[in-house]
């Protein structure tokens, strides 16, 4: 399925279905329950040679607060997914469709970074092409990430991190619920 087989454009879908505002509001706080962080954990570990991806749905509250309800694996098709993620395109529009159906919004943008950083890299940065969302990274814990800042949450040996990327990485809170 593609995004005409839909009966839109891309650039129609994600603009004007899915309520991707250009102008870019800050964001503060992301709210996902420890099922979800758990789901990215596992997804995490059972790919440990390969970044994996996915989109997160839920709903923008007030306040630069937002809310994740689902996670949408997908599959990546890098050409180096060592080093690299890239949505299959299908299964991208199927998940977002998905989201669109359920009354919800695109609120995030998960990969893992199996073989570091433990932080958004210069390519996550330069290619980001929905910077109104947060981002979440998940890496393996490090003997040297002895501190963890509000923007990441430790599930068991991975570590979740939650950024925006607007020109640079912006920490946002992540609140376990």
């Amino acid at each position: 399925m593609v995004a005409s087989e839909l009966g839109f454009s891309s650039h129609v879908m994600n603009y004007q279905y899915f309520n991707i505002d250009r102008n870019i509001k800050i964001i503060h706080q992301l709210h996902i329950a420890r099922l979800h962080l758990y789901h990215l954990r596992q997804l995490a570990e059972e790919y440990p040679t390969q970044e994996i991806c996915g989109l997160i749905g839920g709903t923008f509250g007030n306040d630069g607060i937002v809310f994740a309800s689902a996670i949408y694996p997908i599959q990546n098709v890098a050409k180096n997914p060592k080093v690299a993620f890239r949505l299959d395109e299908r299964q991208q529009i199927k998940a977002l469709y998905e989201i669109m159906s359920m009354g919800l919004e695109l609120v995030g943008i998960f990969h893992s970074h199996p073989f570091g950083p433990s932080r958004p890299s210069e390519s996550d940065l330069r290619l980001c092409a929905y910077p109104q969302v947060v981002n979440c990274i998940i890496f393996p814990l490090q003997e040297d990430d002895v501190l963890l800042m509000p923007n990441c949450y430790q599930v068991e040996k991975m570590i979740i991190g939650a950024w925006q990327f607007v020109g640079t990485a912006h920490p946002v809170t992540l609140v376990a619920c």
